[in-house]
């Protein structure tokens, strides 16, 4: 667990004002500050985060996603989600967060919704 890699790379988008964070990895506790510092640094109005390439998330990578929904709240910003496989959904949907978030089934549905 502890050699385990979250990459994080920034996606060019047609539209001005959003900001895509592709993921490629796992989100848990050995990659969890990495992936914290990352959201924190942009300030776009909008964020997608792409899920496709996320095998799995753990408490830690929950709690994470949380935090940057309420900073997104709180500024006034939006965030999307995007891609989730059907662990990661089903771990948002147990703890009743995946209420709190915009899914999408594709990066474009969520460019073309957000943007």
């Amino acid at each position: 667990m502890l050699n385990e890699k979250l990459l994080v790379e920034n996606l060019a988008s047609p539209k001005e004002g959003l900001r895509v964070l592709q993921l490629k990895g796992p989100i848990t506790i050995a990659t969890v500050f990495a992936f914290q510092s990352i959201v924190r640094a942009g300030t776009t109005a909008t964020l997608i985060l792409d899920f496709t390439a996320v095998p799995y998330m753990d408490s830690a990578g929950l709690g994470v996603l949380v935090a940057t929904y309420i900073a997104h709240q709180k500024s006034g910003r939006k965030i999307g989600l995007v891609g989730m496989n059907d662990q990661v959904r089903a771990l948002m949907q147990m703890t009743k967060v995946g209420e709190l978030f915009l899914t999408y089934p594709t990066l474009a549905q969520a460019e073309e919704s957000l943007g």
